[in-house]
């Protein structure tokens, strides 16, 4: 196993027995291999103990481990293996950063979003991608930013999650091609000078702090194109079958049945290419 994804789900609400705490962890840590997509181990709660007792067991095979941007997993990772930083977690954190400007600016357009002519309210427009948007409905968000200070300091963030959008699209899963470590460091430079020379805006400082800390799983990210896609898709399933228990809260037996789920997939083409084995005739002729 080279690759692996790691990530955490949860299980639900239990009902333990009085005084029993131990059964409302309500938590797992899970390793999905990036190549097959099935749940490599489980591990209760999710700490960074949670996430060293499972990469224990892959410590001599394992070269690259994404993950979303949890310290507590980072601090785990073994000698020689590469951190990847998922590529939409980086996209979500920026996002996250224009709802807090818009929050701390208590910023509203002057008219509503159909009077404007977009089809969803400004703040959700800054969330999708720039491509995405129309020549018409490009030039109404800058023009509506643009109007006042206020406006600007928004502009500023989303221009910054577009230059941190303009790195991760150098990846081979977008581009096809390897990319070229030069052309990652210019662009991942280019979003640095732009947050410096807005550092008026209290959002980009700690964007641009927290992508400093994780800059080189951020390059190593768009070098390999690695994501944490497989462990995210898992979560969905493990959350599933959690709210299928029926009212079964044990632990343990939910495990059991998250791993069963998520390695359907790879048990079933086991099965198959076991079942086109050609079999020797007996018998007389």
């Amino acid at each position: 196993m080279e690759a692996a994804g790691i990530d955490e789900f949860r299980r639900g609400i239990g009902r333990p027995a009085s005084g029993n705490r131990e059964a409302r962890s309500q938590w797992f840590t899970h390793l999905v291999g990036l190549a097959t997509g099935g749940t490599l181990g489980l591990a209760r709660e999710r700490t960074g103990a949670a996430g060293k007792s499972l990469l224990k067991r892959h410590e001599d095979t394992l070269r690259y481990l994404a993950m979303d941007l949890s310290a507590p997993y980072r601090s785990t990772v073994p000698d020689g293996v590469t951190v990847i930083a998922d590529a939409f977690h980086l996209v979500q954190l920026a996002n996250k950063k224009i709802s807090a400007a818009f929050r701390r600016l208590s910023y509203r357009t002057e008219h509503d979003h159909k009077k404007l002519g977009l089809p969803r309210p400004l703040h959700y427009m800054l969330w999708r991608k720039a491509e995405d948007l129309t020549p018409d409905q490009l030039d109404i968000i800058i023009d509506t930013l643009d109007s006042d200070a206020d406006g600007q300091q928004i502009a500023a963030v989303w221009i910054a999650k577009e230059q941190l959008r303009r790195l991760l699209a150098l990846r081979a899963t977008k581009t096809r091609v390897s990319p070229a470590p030069s052309e990652a460091r210019d662009r991942l430079a280019s979003f640095y000078l732009w947050c410096a020379d807005h550092d008026h805006v209290p959002e980009l400082k700690t964007l641009a702090n927290t992508i400093e800390k994780w800059q080189r799983p951020v390059i190593d990210a768009v070098l390999t194109g690695y994501s944490n896609a497989k462990a995210e898709a898992h979560n969905r399933t493990a959350k599933l079958i959690a709210r299928t228990a029926r009212g079964f809260a044990n632990p343990q037996n939910q495990a059991r049945r998250v791993r069963m789920a998520t390695t359907r997939t790879a048990r079933l083409g086991t099965k198959k290419r076991r079942s086109r084995r050609s079999r020797k005739a007996t018998g007389p002729p």
